[in-house]
């Protein structure tokens, strides 16, 4: 698409109070900005314009909890519980992705995101069986041209009995994710900035699955290689395990905003309010 278009005749449906909701409206974008919306907007001549009559624009949306990888796996678990999806798609599937299927989900999965009006998301990404899957999961996403922070996951799948060669690396060095993030983030996010079309981040193991010393100290090694975003899995409703990690961290002054959290069903009033 060319930088300089006028849409034309749609329902603008913003998240600018000024702006509101409007019908029969038009917009007009040059050099890649937007200039003006209205219905009575002059434009230039022999500009590019897109009929949106009985369409809705909207700003993009922001995808701020995505596991791209997954991509493929998708309505297997529709109707399961979250432990079911803990089992058959982190514990088994999870172990069955070669480097390039991990390239193909994310690729995938940030296509299809900006197929559906997701113009910026967060990929937690959890699936780093090895160093080379961790290089194609970040050209995958970087291949799709859209929008994101990638973060590097520190959580390990199984290598289990009768799973593929080249799917899951031996846990030989146990803290080899470590360095290999440290890489990662040297060799592709080396210029991350807060304008970078792509940026790096951080995703620690499952918080709650270990003690408390362990997961702030993966917080402070995601703080320590620069990461823009350090996100996690927090307080899971009736497989809420008490940690209460927010109440933790705010008590440590710890609380900071390069932290994003998700799922949170069972976050206290304390902590909601920090």
């Amino acid at each position: 698409m060319a930088n300089n278009y006028l849409i034309k005749n749609g329902t603008v449906v913003s998240v600018d109070k000024e702006i509101g909701v409007q019908h029969n409206c038009n917009i007009l974008v040059q050099d890649g900005i937007i200039k003006a919306i209205g219905s009575d907007i002059q434009s230039p001549d022999n500009i590019e314009t897109i009929d949106a009559t009985d369409h809705i624009v909207s700003p993009g949306f922001v995808d701020t909890h995505r596991h791209a990888w997954q991509t493929q796996l998708k309505n297997i678990t529709s109707d399961a519980l979250l432990p079911e999806y803990f089992l058959n798609i982190r514990n088994i599937y999870g172990s069955c992705y070669t480097p390039e299927d991990a390239y193909l989900g994310n690729l995938l999965g940030g296509l299809e995101s900006i197929e559906a009006g997701i113009t910026s998301l967060v990929d937690h990404c959890h699936l780093i069986n090895s160093p080379s899957h961790a290089d194609k999961l970040v050209e995958g996403l970087r291949d799709a041209r859209i929008r994101a922070t990638w973060c590097y996951g520190l959580y390990r799948n199984q290598k289990w009995t009768g799973v593929a060669n080249g799917t899951v690396q031996d846990e030989t060095e146990p803290d080899w994710r470590l360095e290999d993030a440290k890489r990662i983030k040297q060799q592709y996010f080396s210029s991350s900035t807060q304008t970078s079309l792509l940026r790096f981040g951080f995703a620690p193991a499952e918080i709650e699955r270990y003690d408390l010393a362990t997961s702030i100290a993966q917080f402070q090694y995601g703080r320590e290689l620069g990461a823009a975003l350090i996100t996690g899995h927090i307080s899971l409703g009736k497989l809420d395990r008490g940690v209460h990690f927010i109440r933790q961290l705010e008590s440590q002054k710890l609380l900071g905003p390069d932290l994003l959290f998700s799922h949170g069903a069972s976050l206290q009033p304390d902590e909601l309010d920090a």
